[in-house]
């Protein structure tokens, strides 16, 4: 009976832990939803997108190939905007609030708390990218997917990776308004060595290889295989047991960086107060 006990009391640990999550992510879900035009800008985007790129690009970019550049690039902007940059305002505010440390005093754990905030940024994130997908498939062609794993490996690694930069960058973050400042270096790094937003072919070989080793690259290399089938620097189109190999260095590397940033994140986020 005792040792019973003690190998179901992980699951149930487990099992509470996720209670209390999906309680607390309600009322972020709620939160969301008082501001509607954060909602209606966030879904409304992959729209907008689609029809300018249309309305300007007519048949010279239409294909499989298009829409999955723009699927990317819309995966890339909510990585950076609707994850990194509001989660780190969404940090600042609730430290400073003291609802953390309020927290800390409850059946909810301040990290249980950092799990529930980010949950509504993961589900915008989604939304957009099946918005953007069905409506650019039908408009420029629809991807022959290729390796949906891959996506799905982009997909949720990518919000783990800027979900931990968003709790370090709010550690040295004192005010809400001074996230657009602390969080600009990391955005527009990130964002140029992305390859999505900015060619790279411009660059030097040497800073194309640290390019190579960022996070949204690795994002968009796996994006782009899992989608059509293709890397940035090829020329044809591989299958779905090829692009597990073609894929394997972007995944380790995007697991490495998923793996350090949770690191950084445990050991620098403040959940007290800085005044």
């Amino acid at each position: 009976m005792t040792s019973q006990t003690v190998s179901t009391t992980p699951q149930h640990k487990v099992a509470k832990s996720m209670r209390r999550i999906r309680a607390v992510s309600v009322g972020e879900v709620r939160l969301f939803l008082r501001t509607p035009v954060i909602m209606g800008t966030a879904l409304g985007l992959p729209l907008v997108m689609v029809v300018f790129f249309g309305a300007i690009m007519g048949d010279a970019n239409s294909g499989s190939r298009f829409t999955t550049f723009l699927v990317n690039t819309l995966l890339q902007w909510a990585l950076l905007l609707v994850v990194y940059y509001n989660l780190t305002t969404v940090f600042v505010a609730r430290r400073e609030e003291g609802v953390f440390q309020r927290m800390s005093t409850g059946e909810v754990t301040p990290w249980e708390g950092v799990i529930a905030a980010a949950l509504p940024s993961f589900v915008i994130v989604l939304l957009q990218i099946v918005i953007g997908g069905v409506s650019a498939s039908i408009v420029f062609g629809m991807p022959p997917l290729t390796n949906l794993i891959l996506v799905v490996c982009a997909v949720i690694m990518g919000c783990i990776v800027m979900v931990s930069l968003a709790a370090w960058t709010a550690s040295f973050t004192s005010t809400v308004e001074g996230a657009q400042y602390s969080t600009m270096p990391l955005f527009f790094l990130m964002m140029f060595f992305s390859g999505v937003n900015f060619p790279l072919d411009f660059l030097p070989d040497a800073v194309q290889t640290v390019a190579s080793y960022t996070p949204l690259y690795a994002v968009g290399e796996l994006m782009s295989l899992g989608l059509s089938g293709y890397t940035t620097n090829s020329v044809e189109t591989f299958d779905f047991i090829q692009s597990w190999s073609h894929g394997l260095t972007p995944l380790l590397v995007l697991l490495a960086w998923s793996i350090a940033t949770v690191v950084l994140a445990r050991s620098t986020m403040r959940f007290a107060k800085r005044r």
